[in-house]
């Protein structure tokens, strides 16, 4: 992901592009604290690296997720009680996150429901 980003800016750049602010979620947070020059990107590669074996050191259920393609007002009533809306994409596109089995009971509500949903190939629950 730092590699992509720090691609993408270097053209973007080429091109006179200067951005007057850098955001990003989850690995692109460490992308867009080397670009803008909080952290230096040999740091943001150590962060990404300690961060990668923290989670692999967990133990027991690493959790899952999920995508939803309806409001979370549509989606809430479905939700186990320990699966939570972790992002919302859009106005129609929520992202789930929660305990393996939880996340699995909630694709298979929704689904009856007559909603679209699917688990992401994630390794944890972020």
């Amino acid at each position: 992901m730092l590699a992509i980003g720090a691609g993408v800016s270097a053209v973007l750049q080429g091109y006179g592009v200067r951005p007057a602010v850098l955001l990003g979620h989850s690995l692109g947070e460490f992308t867009a604290a080397a670009l803008s020059g909080a952290v230096s990107t040999r740091d943001a590669l150590r962060f990404v690296a300690s961060r990668g074996r923290a989670m692999s050191d967990l133990d027991g259920d690493h959790g899952a997720m999920a995508a939803c393609m309806a409001s979370a007002d549509e989606v809430e009533p479905y939700l186990p009680p320990t699966v939570v809306i972790a992002n919302k994409n859009h106005p129609r596109q929520n992202v789930l996150s929660g305990p393996t089995e939880a996340i699995e009971v909630a694709v298979r509500a929704l689904e009856a429901a007559g909603l679209k949903a699917r688990r992401i190939p994630v390794s944890h629950a972020f």
